[in-house]
């Protein structure tokens, strides 16, 4: 049979590899192409959807439809939600806000981490405003620290960490008190006030400084709530 001829055999195998490897390439070529869809926006907020397919579906909205108040909104709902949004999910959604406009994403930020569930998602954004020196971030990091996640000793939170770093050469109660002296007319409300002198509680601050500054008239304005 041509089988036991060397060169026939040989044009033969070579034929069949080349074919698979066609077949190869063009699988491979085919699956590395983002899927696009109709609806991203639906896509992107579907919490049964795999991270891998919302993310590509936020990258498809961000390209068609980057000033859709609706993709803004969803957005920062993905950020800053409860469940079913994946950390590479959130980060992908402050990513795009911080490209889309990153004063309205850090006053979103600002105002949020406090209450953001995801504790990974609040490592990962205080590490961030530390690399980025967003020292303006300050206050929120210390209400953070004074409402959220209370799992790890104080000094190994991330909220701490940050703003140690933030602030080098500060003890963590002078940044506290500072802050607190800094805002306490009309931004900062009672809650706020009982929740920092907790804070300085735990941290041990020293008597005299929470008896001046509890008796700060400045910081207690009638129209401050």
């Amino acid at each position: 049979m041509y089988f036991r001829d060397g060169k026939l055999l040989s044009g033969l195998i070579t034929t069949i590899l080349k074919g698979v490897g066609i077949v190869i390439w063009f699988s491979v070529g085919c699956s590395s192409t983002p899927r696009s869809y109709d609806d991203p926006i639906a896509v992107m907020n579907d919490p049964k959807t795999i991270s891998h397919s919302r993310i590509n579906a936020m990258k498809q909205a961000e390209i068609e439809q980057p000033d859709n108040p609706e993709r803004i909104k969803s957005l920062k709902v993905i950020m800053t939600g409860r469940g079913g949004h994946p950390l590479r999910v959130r980060v992908e959604a402050f990513n795009e806000l911080l490209s889309h406009d990153e004063e309205d994403a850090k006053a979103t930020l600002y105002y949020r981490l406090p209450t953001i569930p995801s504790n990974d998602l609040v490592a990962y954004l205080c590490n961030k405003i530390a690399d980025e020196n967003w020292t303006k971030m300050t206050p929120s990091l210390v209400r953070s620290l004074s409402t959220g996640n209370r799992t790890l000793p104080i000094m190994e939170r991330p909220d701490t960490k940050a703003l140690l770093r933030l602030h080098p050469g500060q003890s963590l109660n002078q940044i506290i008190l500072n802050v607190v002296k800094q805002q306490g007319t009309g931004l900062l409300g009672s809650r706020w006030r009982m929740s920092a002198w907790e804070l300085l509680n735990q941290l041990g601050a020293p008597e005299i400084d929470l008896h001046d500054w509890l008796n700060d008239d400045s910081l207690y304005k009638k129209n401050d709530s």
